[in-house]
């Protein structure tokens, strides 16, 4: 009886490592997710997905590099973070035709609100 009840604990420790190791996205999945978000909001063409992809990669990867280097340490990463967001939302916008950018404004400012409401509850 043991011996079955030691072996189901150490199966569901495993079982558990393995789905928290498949929580992280790499910084490839992440972007394409984000650009293929921002294509069906913004109706972005093919250069211009091209584009953003190249943008949410390369963001993302100065994300996950931030987060390594600060790992362990308490805070301070969060700022660089959210400079990190600036940059990329600042290179997203540069992109954008007025027209999508119209659209950009109101999904952001819906999502923002969404969030706020959340909060709330």
């Amino acid at each position: 009886m043991k011996k079955y009840l030691l072996s189901f604990a150490f199966i569901l420790c495993l079982s558990v490592s393995v789905i928290f190791a498949q929580d992280k996205k790499s910084a490839e999945a992440r972007a394409t997710k984000q650009t293929n978000q921002l294509t069906k909001k913004v109706a972005l063409n093919a250069d211009q997905n091209k584009k953003v992809y190249d943008i949410n990669l390369a963001i993302d990867k100065q994300i996950d590099a931030v987060r390594l280097e600060e790992k362990g340490k308490k805070g301070g990463h969060h700022g660089k973070i959210a400079q990190l967001q600036k940059d990329r939302e600042s290179q997203i916008v540069a992109v954008l035709t007025p027209e999508q950018k119209t659209k950009y404004d109101e999904w952001k400012a819906k999502k923002k609100e969404k969030k706020e409401n959340k909060g709330k509850k």
